[in-house]
């Protein structure tokens, strides 16, 4: 073969556009934040093929955090969006197997208007 000839495996593939993440590099992890639930929400994201880019995976650190610190157990939060097939990290849902407290403030007022 010659300088000028190449074969098929020497061109490399046209970009498609998207990054792909790193294979399971390990990110160092806040104290609070078990390795556990971690894993299991990168693993979630992966199977419903939406992997976790490094920059999304160090803001969904920052947002489970932020939720920390209004009181949501990271955790919870975390089994939540797997249960709910959620990609993101929300608030804590009040369960619906909890009655919820009555709205006498509401029903007084709105009996008042007519």
């Amino acid at each position: 073969m010659t300088a000028t000839e190449t074969t098929q495996r020497d061109i490399p593939p046209p970009p498609s556009g998207k990054k792909r993440n790193p294979p399971d590099q390990p990110i160092e992890l806040p104290a609070w934040l078990p390795q556990a639930a971690w894993a299991e929400f990168r693993q979630h994201r992966k199977e419903i093929r939406s992997p976790l880019t490094p920059l999304a995976e160090s803001k969904a650190i920052q947002k489970l955090d932020e939720l920390r610190q209004q009181g949501h157990d990271p955790v919870k939060v975390i089994d939540q969006s797997i249960g709910n097939g959620w990609t993101g990290l929300f608030p804590m849902k009040a369960d619906k197997g909890q009655p919820q407290p009555p709205k006498e403030e509401f029903r007084a007022s709105s009996r008042n208007r007519w």
